[in-house]
């Protein structure tokens, strides 16, 4: 049994998709997710983006002890489908300033595989209510599988998927979408 439970109707998922908003999504996409996800890895400057975009820059002092080539390293392992999926997370936790919320950023925008992000907006989404800041693997392997099965069971994209389980929590009128709940 899984400790995540969707909090509204899977089938509002595109529309609370488009109520996603983000500052900066776009040209953090365009400016490193897309070069990056063509490449397979992350630049040291479009990781360092990364970090600051994901944490709104609170993790950037400790990230920038790691040597650049380390940063290059762990992204390329990370992101290669060769590299065991138990393994990929490991390798980015390994760098400093990373724990699984920014490592799942680097997963989601740059891995072949789908992988979800990891926040507090998203957890609330499925049921879980904390202000828990560190995760373990176990947690991590549980929230990548419960949303997988949820994407391919609502027969969208993991970035749908995402934004929807970011937007729930913050909109006003959010018990409207618990209408079809059983």
């Amino acid at each position: 049994m899984s400790r995540f439970e969707l909090q509204f109707d899977r089938q509002w998922i595109p529309e609370l998709a488009r109520c996603y908003d983000y500052a900066g999504e776009r040209d953090f996409i365009k400016s490193v997710a897309e070069p990056a996800r063509t490449r397979g890895w992350l630049t040291p400057d479009e990781f360092i983006q990364l970090v600051a975009w994901k944490t709104q820059s609170r993790s950037l002092p400790l990230f920038l002890k790691n040597d650049r080539r380390q940063m290059v390293e762990a992204s390329r392992a990370a992101c290669s489908p060769s590299t065991p999926e138990a393994e990929r997370t490991r390798v980015l936790l390994q760098l400093e300033g990373v724990g699984f919320p920014v490592a799942s950023v680097v997963l989601h925008f740059v891995a072949s595989a789908p992988y979800p992000i990891l926040d507090r907006r998203a957890l609330e989404s499925l049921g879980y209510v904390s202000q828990r800041t560190t995760y373990t693997e176990h947690f991590w392997q549980e929230y990548v599988a419960t949303c997988r099965l949820l994407a391919t069971q609502s027969q969208v994209s993991m970035r749908d998927l995402d934004r929807a389980l970011w937007a729930w929590p913050g909109l006003p009128d959010r018990d409207r979408y618990r209408l079809h709940l059983r």
